[in-house]
């Protein structure tokens, strides 16, 4: 029997990274779009 507590945690771990890098990637686009915007 495989350890399922074990498995969620770590399922846990990679969905608090994956929303981390997302999170990071929607700023950096807004930051993005902000300063082109600004340069128009």
């Amino acid at each position: 029997m495989p350890d399922f507590s074990a498995l969620q945690a770590e399922g846990r771990r990679f969905e608090s990274v994956n929303a981390h890098f997302k999170l990071r990637n929607f700023a950096e686009l807004s930051f993005f779009n902000i300063f082109l915007i600004c340069k128009h």
